[in-house]
């Protein structure tokens, strides 16, 4: 993706975006419940797109891009109607959980895109704050632990993970914080490193290698009297 114009990056989030919403539909329509509930819910494949298309949106900063208005007002666009769209379907309970999280997906888009490009501006703002940027770090970790200690709390008293007593889930999630911010500063930090690392080691040799090559592919087209080769 590296290679992707402006153009090929954009468009790369309108097509996952629109994918992810139309894989749902087709294993909603093809597939028993359970199995679709499944790919749509426990399955990371179907988060993939969502995966890319934050990778895009980084290109696309990394490159500077400057949406045109036409681009900004269809955002806008597609966003309210999401927003109105997931209203409508939880109101009227007429669709399953997972197309009102395709739908809010511009909204999320427009929310990062916006939000990255403060930053770079160097205007600070709520979502810039130390505190929320801190707890972005943790979310990933937060969110691989959090069903885990639900479960463990559930096991305690005999429930389901979803039918924990009100009064259980305040330390059951605080609990599940701190096993994030365990995991993120001695799991996912030393693997983010070591993988940071790998990739500017391998960086780095690349263009030597090249170098070697065209300069041994300079020798060998100097004549052998010349080099004092016999």
């Amino acid at each position: 993706m590296g290679r992707f114009s402006t153009k090929e990056l954009v468009g790369t989030v309108v097509f996952l975006a629109i994918t992810q919403l139309v894989l749902g539909v087709a294993c909603q329509l093809t597939l028993a419940a359970r199995v679709s509930h499944f790919i749509t819910y426990n399955l990371p494949l179907y988060r993939l797109p969502e995966f890319v298309i934050g990778v895009a949106l980084a290109l696309l900063l990394k490159a500077g891009y400057v949406p045109s208005r036409r681009t900004q007002l269809s955002a806008a666009a597609f966003a309210t109607a999401g927003v109105m769209l997931t209203l409508l379907a939880d109101f009227l309970h007429a669709a399953p959980w997972w197309v009102s999280q395709s739908l809010m997906l511009p909204v999320i888009i427009v929310l990062i895109w916006t939000a990255a490009r403060r930053e770079l501006a160097g205007r600070s703002g709520l979502l810039t704050s130390p505190v929320l940027v801190r707890l972005g770090e943790l979310s990933f970790a937060f969110y691989m632990v959090h069903y885990l200690v639900l479960g463990a709390f559930g096991i305690l008293v005999g429930r389901w993970a979803q039918g924990l007593p009100w009064w259980l889930v305040p330390p059951a999630l605080l609990c599940a914080a701190a096993v994030a911010w365990v995991a993120n500063r001695f799991i996912e930090k030393p693997c983010e490193r070591a993988l940071r690392d790998l990739l500017r080691s391998r960086s780095g040799r690349q263009p030597e290698a090249g170098q070697n090559a065209l300069l041994t592919s300079a020798v060998e087209r100097i004549p052998k009297g010349v080099t004092g080769t016999p």
